[in-house]
């Protein structure tokens, strides 16, 4: 998916603009977080039960590092949430493999220096002693970040939007995703949330309101016709 965008964000690398139409709140996204994910594979000694005091407990040392890597909780910062847990076998021997895997939020190419650097110091240290853990990134996705071109096409927009009767959109910075960020890598003029509005994302509770898609087709319509 990833090289499908990035092909699209070449051909169209001298667009005036790049409308994307993620969910509508009354505002125009303009910055959003990027995303990074990791696999932690923790491997202990495995013992049985009744002398655990002679093993490394994978559970135990991956609890460990769990709890050191939920401290990330920066509603405008980094965050970072544990998700999938998998270890242990039986329950009368001391586990000797627990993975798990981590979604990390973060705004910019700073922070994800000082995560990267952060996920693979929790990696090498070993709480209980005597563990070893294989830390895996996987592709993520670039952060849409707060530029010049990016405020300037809202600028455009709202003007455009006064004139044709319709409420301008104050600018937003959002915590979610989106193929945004690609092309504003790519030094693509991009507004995002321009979509429909509702709520619940990601969930079997999404929504939509119906009475919102009039005001985005005639947003979009106005935009690319004006431009």
């Amino acid at each position: 998916e990833g090289r499908t965008v990035r092909r699209m964000c070449e051909l169209a690398a001298d667009c005036e603009a790049f409308l994307n139409c993620e969910g509508h709140k009354g505002k125009a996204t303009v910055a959003r977080k990027g995303i990074l994910d990791y696999i932690f594979k923790v491997r202990g000694h495995a013992v049985h039960s009744a002398r655990c005091y002679e093993g490394r407990n994978a559970i135990t040392e991956a609890a460990r590092k769990i709890i050191e890597i939920e401290k990330w909780k920066e509603k405008d910062g980094i965050t970072a949430n544990v998700a999938i847990i998998s270890g242990g076998a039986v329950r009368n021997v001391v586990p000797d493999e627990c993975s798990f895997q981590v979604n990390v939020r973060y705004p910019d190419g700073e922070a994800r220096r000082t995560i990267n650097e952060f996920m693979r110091s929790v990696a090498a240290r070993s709480y209980i002693g005597k563990t070893e853990c294989e830390l895996t990134e996987k592709p993520g996705r670039p952060p849409m970040e707060y530029v010049g071109r990016n405020v300037a096409l809202l600028e455009r927009m709202n003007a455009i939007y006064a004139e044709e009767g319709l409420p301008i959109l104050p600018e937003s910075f959002e915590h979610g995703g989106a193929d945004s960020a690609y092309t504003t890598e790519y030094d693509i003029p991009t507004i995002d949330s321009l979509g429909t509005q509702g709520g619940e994302i990601h969930s079997t509770r999404e929504f939509m309101h119906k009475r919102s898609l009039l005001e985005s087709a005639r947003r979009l319509a106005s935009v690319i016709y004006c431009l």
